[in-house]
């Protein structure tokens, strides 16, 4: 997505959800659009597996086992619940994937990690409340034009691929030269950094207390 969008423009508009994952894959794109309901954010990640030992035991009345060469060969097999240090490792590999995360959306929102650790740990938004949180652009959606950028000619989101010219008073529009449109193609990019930077942070928002057992 970085690479894509150094070359051309990219313009990410979410449908009904695009959290976790879904919002990790719009990390890099010049434009990130959703609507006022879309399902976004969960800036998290999480890990598990089934311990099913008793259940075969006890429901079903078969005894398994397993032969294990390291003792974390098997740490997501579906028998036995993890051991202590098993979930030290399985930590450390989520923590990994959620700096990995928390930087991907700091550097393609211009937000500092605190500010997106704010926001992030699993919370999930609206498209209402996400663009307030620095998280999207604008609200709309890929068929229909957002209010805001209708209301405002300069608001447009893509470069401009045709120039304008007046006679005797009159506007008429020909082809761009080389030259003129990489100048419109800079000038553009300039705007939306500045539009970027002048997003408001983000505010405190309320975790609920979570159990791990």
């Amino acid at each position: 997505m970085v690479k894509t969008a150094e070359k051309m423009p990219v313009i990410v508009s979410m449908g009904d959800v695009a959290a976790s994952g879904g919002y990790w894959i719009t990390c890099g794109a010049n434009t990130v659009m959703a609507s006022p309901a879309t399902i976004t954010a969960s800036i998290g990640v999480f890990g598990g597996h089934l311990a099913m030992s008793r259940f075969w035991e006890e429901k079903i009345g078969r005894h398994l086992g397993a032969a294990r060469r390291r003792p974390n060969a098997a740490i997501y097999d579906s028998l036995d619940a993890w051991t202590p240090e098993q979930r030290k490792v399985v930590d450390r590999f989520l923590g990994r994937i959620y700096d990995a995360f928390l930087e991907r959306v700091s550097t393609s929102r211009k937000l500092s990690r605190d500010e997106v650790d704010a926001v992030g740990r699993g919370r999930v938004f609206t498209g209402a409340q996400a663009i307030g949180k620095g998280l999207l652009d604008e609200l709309g959606g890929s068929t229909r034009p957002s209010p805001r950028r209708a209301s405002s000619p300069t608001s447009s989101r893509t470069p401009p691929s045709s120039c304008s010219s007046t006679r005797s008073g009159a506007t008429s529009s020909r082809a761009c030269s080389s030259a003129e449109r990489d100048e419109g193609r800079r000038s553009w990019r300039g705007d939306q950094r500045g539009r970027r930077r002048a997003r408001p942070p983000a505010g405190p928002v309320w975790l609920p207390p979570i159990v791990v057992r």
